[in-house]
């Protein structure tokens, strides 16, 4: 018997030690999809800013490293840090790699952009980067250090100008300038080093030699003159990619792409990558992400802290899936989030062009779909809060908006009102009121920071009229003002949609689109504290990033309707038809988190999703002086007119229902 136990027990112990191991395996499969927020700064695994700036990646066994800057607040040198990661999101930092004491011209310097490559021959881990004395940027230089392993102590070779001893000279000094630079092992094994050099206007690629510590040759200078920088050299199906960004110091600008089946000729033009400005960003390094499913590739990018006055370590990161459409088209879409499987080699992502699903942890906070016979003062005033005048040449009345058949209507008209001033004075300008309109606004019934703004609005489609929909600062108008649309009515199929923001900086957008007079349209902006997104029928048509568009997170807003005459419009003509009006279906606005307002059902008093006779009951009792109606919700079922007041109106109105049930 005792020998059986001790079987037993064996079989147990060893069973446990599978069901463990399995579990453990099971687990991290499970694990392997994570999320990764865009336009922030990342955290390691305890806690702590990531500082990898201007980095690189590779993946070595197991892991992948990521190696980038780490600066002072004058932003010299401080080190190269290296993390590591099983899934490209819980980054282990495995401390600096390379420190001011590694070597004496490291003391007091500015290293940019560390790329580390592994030479699977001499299986040694080579850095190379850029060196600059910490004086001025006038040595551009490459640097070289190696290690043994990953994330040890890397050894600093030194500084050089790339072909120092061949008898050319960049800019006064021996040897070819060096700036933003990468490297590349090619599916041979053979290195490759490739920088900015002459002031930025060339862009240089050198093999390296077999150990990858040195130069070789220059292959080929590419882009001559075309002032490129953040080189990013990939291989994918025999193609070799190469992506840049343009020269406009901390600014983000817009990346291109070029493509060849031959490192040294036959590169093609230049490409645009991704929006304007990169989304904000500038290419760091692209990194295959290889698994089960094939392989994806990863761009990583840096939203510099410098394009809004900050410090190297303030900078944020934007990683982002680079499409491949064919062998020669690339796409770079923006996503707030990705979602990246590193057992798969998946990234995934939402597509941003595309209005945001609203039902997915959103709330509506404002709403009016303008079902009354008059507008809801409860939530809109008539004019503008300082007054009736704006930047065009219409005095705006109360008479000229209307409510009907669910339609807000502003009318404008070819008359001066009879209390008009003669001129207006704005920012724009002085006007001459010689027309009528209107406008509302929600100043101080409605006011919020960030959401998701649309309405569905109809444009008069004749010269002299100009519609918008648009916030303004709560404390005191513009700036920030942001514009969900503007309508120049002369040239109904260009859309109009700008931020306003600083003293007096603004950020244009316009499109070209179909005709916007002949129908209603959905017109949309997603503010958020990092862009704003703009939306015609739920497809993205422009967007603005954080910082150096200073986009306006922590500013009390408010919306304003109006139909202006004149002013950036054309003056009305002989041509103008006055009789076109500017029409709005409904206007809503949610926020993420946020609760949403609730339902209202006209009679259903008592919220019990029926309008039966207790509602009627209810209604009597309020109207003989019983108040029972002891919250907004049911005073809004009780109005069935909406027009405001509960009154006889209403119970007649409640009753014919009843009678006709």
């Amino acid at each position: 018997m005792r020998n059986k136990f001790i079987c037993v027990l064996v079989c147990l112990t060893i069973c446990i030690q599978c069901f463990s191991f399995i579990g453990f395996n099971s687990e991290n499969a499970m694990a392997a999809t994570v999320s990764i927020s865009n336009g922030i700064q990342f955290k390691d695994t305890s806690g702590n800013v990531i500082h990898a700036h201007g980095g690189g990646l590779i993946k070595y066994g197991d892991y992948y490293y990521w190696y980038g800057e780490y600066r002072d607040n004058s932003n010299y040198f401080l080190g190269v840090r290296c993390y590591r990661s099983t899934d490209l999101k819980n980054w282990e930092y495995r401390g600096e790699v390379l420190e001011p004491s590694s070597a004496a011209e490291l003391n007091k310097c500015n290293v940019e952009r560390p790329k580390v490559m592994y030479n699977a021959s001499t299986k040694q881990f080579v850095m190379w980067m850029h060196w600059e004395n910490g004086v001025n940027y006038g040595q551009a230089r490459a640097a070289v250090a190696y290690c043994n392993t990953p994330d040890g102590k890397f050894t600093y070779q030194g500084s050089f100008r790339p072909m120092v001893n061949s008898g050319v000279t960049d800019h006064g000094l021996p040897g070819y300038m060096s700036r933003d630079c990468n490297v590349f092992v090619d599916t041979d094994g053979t290195g490759y080093f490739i920088s900015s050099s002459n002031e930025n206007m060339d862009l240089h690629l050198y093999k390296l030699t077999p150990d990858y510590k040195g130069i070789a040759s220059l292959v080929a200078k590419l882009f001559v003159g075309k002032q490129r920088e953040a080189p990013c050299l990939i291989k994918r199906n025999n193609y070799y990619y190469l992506i840049t960004s343009g020269c406009t110091g901390w600014n983000p600008n817009q990346a291109k792409y070029a493509y060849s089946t031959n490192l040294a000729s036959g590169w093609s033009d230049l490409y645009n990558l991704g929006d304007s400005t990169t989304y904000n960003s500038q290419p760091a390094y692209i990194i295959p992400v290889q698994g089960t499913n094939g392989t994806s590739y990863l761009y990583t990018g840096d939203r510099w802290a410098g394009a809004w006055g900050g410090k190297v370590n303030d900078s944020k990161y934007v990683w982002l899936p680079l499409i491949f459409e064919s062998n020669t088209s690339l796409k770079l879409p923006y996503s707030d989030s990705i979602q990246i499987d590193t057992v798969a080699g998946t990234i995934t992502y939402r597509d941003d062009t595309i209005a945001p699903d609203l039902s997915d942890g959103w709330g509506l906070v404002f709403s009016d779909d303008f079902n009354g016979t008059s507008l809801d003062t409860k939530k809109w005033n008539y004019n503008y809060p300082w007054g009736n005048t704006h930047t065009n040449r219409a005095y705006c009345a109360p008479e000229n908006v209307s409510v009907a058949n669910g339609v807000l209507k502003i009318k404008a008209e070819n008359k001066r009102h009879p209390n008009a001033p003669a001129t207006t004075n704005t920012y724009d300008g002085t006007f001459s009121l010689d027309y009528t309109s209107g406008a509302i606004n929600t100043d101080k019934k409605f006011n919020f920071t960030t959401g998701y703004i649309e309405g569905r609005f109809k444009m008069p489609g004749t010269t002299g009229f100009w519609p918008s929909f648009f916030t303004l600062n709560s404390n005191g108008g513009r700036p920030p003002e942001i514009d969900i649309f503007e309508i120049l009515c002369h040239e109904p199929t260009t859309l109009h949609t700008n931020y306003h923001y600083g003293s007096s900086k603004s950020h244009y957008n316009k499109q070209t689109v179909a005709d916007l007079s002949k129908d209603f349209h959905i017109y949309a902006v997603e503010w958020d504290t990092e862009y704003i997104k703009w939306y015609l029928d739920g497809k993205q048509v422009a967007s603005a990033f954080r910082d150096s568009q200073a986009i306006a997170a922590a500013k009390d807003m408010y919306l304003i309707i109006n139909l202006a005459v004149g002013g950036w419009e054309t003056d009305p003509n002989s041509s103008t038809d006055w009789s076109q009006g500017f029409e709005c279906d409904w206007v809503r606005v949610w926020q993420k988190g946020a609760d949403s307002i609730p339902e209202v059902i006209l009679g259903d008093i008592n919220n019990d999703k029926a309008v039966d006779s207790i509602d009627f009951a209810l209604l009597k009792k309020y109207l003989l002086g019983d108040n029972v109606l002891s919250d907004e919700r049911a005073k809004k079922a009780a109005d069935l007119s909406e027009d405001g007041t509960i009154d006889a109106i209403d119970f007649a109105l409640l009753k014919k229902y009843l009678l006709n049930q």
